[in-house]
Parts: C-alpha cells; sequence; structure tokens
C-alpha cells in the first residue's frame, strides 16, 4: 500500500484490507511512537467541521504534538 491514494475502498483488493486491518490491529497493541514530541502543528480547516477538528487534535496529542486551530477569519 506505499504511495497508494485511497480515493474509494473500492480500489483495495481483498488482501490490502486485510493488510490495514491487521496493522490496525498490530498499531491497537502498540501505538506508534510519539512523533511530534516537542512539535506544533497548525490546524487549518475551509470548512468548520467540529468531528474532523476533533480528530485531528486527538491525533495530534496522541503522537506528542500540540495542535493549534487557527480559524479563517
Amino acid at each position: 500500500m506505499k504511495n497508494k491514494h485511497l480515493l474509494s475502498i473500492a480500489d483495495l483488493t481483498s488482501q490490502e484490507i486485510w493488510g490495514l486491518l491487521q496493522r490496525a490491529a498490530q498499531l491497537k497493541k502498540e501505538p506508534a511512537p510519539p512523533v511530534l514530541t516537542g512539535k506544533s502543528v497548525a490546524l487549518l480547516f475551509e470548512k468548520p467541521s467540529l468531528r474532523t477538528r476533533v480528530s485531528f487534535d486527538v491525533a495530534i496529542h496522541q503522537l506528542g504534538g500540540h495542535p493549534i486551530y487557527l480559524g479563517m477569519e
């Protein structure tokens, strides 16, 4: 799956889907290392979306970073 854009689940083979599920299970057991420790990440969204904002915020925190939301105004 390296360097492949995922536009639709229909674009994946059954082997690729199985690989994604195995990787997800592995990451649940062994979370990703904190690669963003000591870094700030700016969040810029064209349209307001609470779910998207919170998802990115949580992911950045889990990777050790500090998210900063910058509104469109």
